[in-house]
């Protein structure tokens, strides 16, 4: 019980990264898909039992705004890993995304009364990108239970919370700055919602889907991916922090949008030379993921079971 007290929430993130990574190479193999699947829902399981058992603590923890925003990769890890269980049963799956859907619901509500309310800067992260578009997951998990205008609904919501977070957030990490340095792995989000806002897209309007859009939306998500990778080197040479997980999922959407992108423009004659384009910038984002997930995944096997008494918050 010692070894799951230590379990950061934040893990949630990688999670969600390792449940994604999993869908996204299913073309492959199902075996690599349920691989991933079951390494993240053990995780998930004893992330369940660390904050059942430590309840008080998790409160605590959630007090902080980057905790409470970064949390939303509970719920839509939720979602994304109730996509393995449709094949054992549908009912049970269906009420699991639903409860995820709603989670996030309440994240968002509490979040907008608690920090955007009473605005501050200074309190103001990357991962408010987690709470708002982070219910875009909705959307590309909707097709499985054919609940795409609901995924609809889902993608208007974030896209519009992107649109009026981002110039926000970037004001936050490039002029006022002054990130803490337990949080600073967190910018690297900045990389997250284009891309989820483009697979949302694809997945949810399916052939309604505008090729323009696609094609526009997927060049904005490429250039806020190589944004997001600025912030990869100053993490990795410092010391670990949970908010490790926060570089996983932006890395692992990124060449998931794309795939999707380009399968898409693929089957349009019109579009088929940016669907070649966009398959080839997955092929090198997908790698680059991957490595990062495995070494976020390592980075906190090693801090969970090695006798450490560095603290687990975020900053």
């Amino acid at each position: 019980m010692d070894k799951i007290k230590k379990i950061p929430l934040p893990i949630a993130g990688l999670i969600l990264a390792l449940a994604t990574s999993g869908n996204m190479l299913s073309y492959i193999s199902n075996n690599i898909r349920y691989g991933f699947g079951i390494i993240a829902g053990i995780l998930y399981i004893l992330l369940i039992i660390k904050i059942l058992t430590n309840l008080s603590s998790v409160k605590k923890d959630l007090e902080n705004p980057v905790m409470i925003t970064v949390m939303a990769t509970f719920d839509m890890a939720l979602m994304v890993l109730s996509t393995y269980i449709a094949i054992l049963s549908m009912p049970v799956a269906l009420g699991l995304w639903i409860v995820g859907i709603i989670i996030h619901c309440i994240i968002i509500v509490y979040v907008t009364i608690k920090y955007i309310v009473k605005f501050d800067i200074k309190k103001i992260f990357a991962t408010y990108f987690v709470s708002y578009v982070g219910i875009i997951v909705a959307s590309i998990t909707s097709p499985v239970f054919k609940l795409q205008q609901l995924g609809k609904i889902a993608f208007y919501f974030g896209f519009i919370a992107y649109i009026i977070l981002l110039p926000i957030v970037f004001y936050r990490v490039y002029k006022v700055k002054n990130i803490p340095e337990a949080a600073f792995p967190t910018c690297a989000i900045i990389a997250a919602p284009a891309s989820l806002c483009l697979a949302g897209y694809v997945n949810s309007f399916g052939k309604d889907a505008n090729p323009y859009f696609i094609c526009g939306l997927g060049i904005f998500s490429i250039i806020m991916t190589i944004i997001g990778l600025t912030f990869i080197p100053k993490v990795v040479k410092g010391k670990f922090y949970p908010s490790f997980a926060a570089l996983t999922f932006p890395f692992i959407i990124s060449p998931f949008a794309m795939r999707l992108s380009s399968v898409y423009l693929k089957n349009n004659e019109s579009f088929k030379t940016m669907g070649d384009v966009f398959g080839f910038i997955y092929n090198i984002e997908v790698i680059f993921g991957i490595i990062i997930v495995a070494f976020v995944f390592l980075k906190y096997a090693q801090f969970i079971l090695k006798d450490e008494k560095r603290a687990a918050s975020l900053a």
